[in-house]
């Protein structure tokens, strides 16, 4: 793309303090090629640990750039926070206690890793009416548990100020003021995997639900009779890892008493088949 620049406005403002204009030379052999990392880190790029730099303080960078956290697949409410960004998850900007307890259950690699200051976000998941995949980008919020982990702006010593220090929040003075603190690497890059079940999906849960005996895995009852009360769960929450070591094998009852499966509905008539299968 070629871009016109003209400074016909400066030139009459130097005329008029009765200034000469000086011819200069800008030297371009020398100059620095433009490093694709920096490209990749607007969307998003994937990183393992050992390419985390540690710093004495405590404190995390990705050859020398700072980086932040968020959620990709937003499930059913996709395309709500398209258009209402406040709506969806939020992204983090240090290690909070929301990404260490999101660690702790095997649920880290939800998160893709990138660098841009814009506050707009790559996000996807499944159309609520529509049952389609869908994505596109959305202005997600900060997360509060990362203001309070950095006390930003003294977030944690003041109670009426904190609604207007999180509503003004701008990732570019962020950038610009604070290191990393994240003490690990998400698994997959922004748009890397999509976050719907694979078309196998089906046969891949029937066939893993086979392989341990049609037994819930966390209460033990035997659903072979009953093979609609047995779900196959996805630990990490990523949709598209069919890994076995991903999967677990739980009945209705349990599986929607997994983190973030509030949207499940067990109903009564399902409540009282378990409770007389567990008996």
């Amino acid at each position: 793309m070629e871009l016109t620049v003209t400074f016909e406005a400066l030139h009459a403002a130097v005329h008029a303090m009765g200034a000469k204009l000086k011819k200069i030379e800008v030297d371009l052999t020398n100059r620095l090629p433009l490093d694709d990392v920096d490209t990749k880190l607007i969307t998003g790029i994937k990183v393992g640990l050992e390419d985390i730099k540690i710093h004495k303080n405590g404190l995390l960078s990705y050859k020398d750039r700072q980086v932040l956290l968020y959620i990709q697949d937003h499930g059913w409410n996709v395309g709500n926070v398209i258009l209402d960004g406040s709506q969806g998850k939020k992204y983090h900007i240090a290690y909070c206690r929301t990404l260490e307890q999101m660690n702790k259950r095997g649920r880290y690699n939800r998160y893709v890793v990138k660098h841009d200051i814009s506050g707009s976000f790559y996000i996807d998941g499944q159309n609520s009416s529509t049952k389609e995949y869908e994505s596109g980008n959305a202005t997600l919020c900060v997360c509060k548990n990362c203001l309070k982990h950095l006390n930003y702006e003294d977030y944690d010593n003041v109670y009426y100020e904190k609604k207007q220090i999180f509503e003004n929040f701008s990732l570019d003075t962020f950038f610009k003021t604070y290191q990393q603190h994240f003490l690990y690497k998400p698994k997959y890059k922004a748009g890397e995997n999509k976050s719907i079940y694979t078309k196998d999906w089906k046969q891949k849960s029937q066939h893993y639900r086979d392989s341990v005996h049609w037994q819930c895995e966390k209460c033990q009852v035997n659903l072979h009779d009953h093979k609609a009360l047995l779900h196959t769960h996805h630990i990490n929450g990523v949709k598209s890892d069919n890994n076995n070591e991903n999967l677990k094998a739980l009945c209705i009852e349990c599986h929607a008493n997994e983190p973030n499966h509030d949207h499940m509905i067990v109903k009564e008539s399902q409540k009282e088949r378990l409770k007389a299968l567990r008996e």
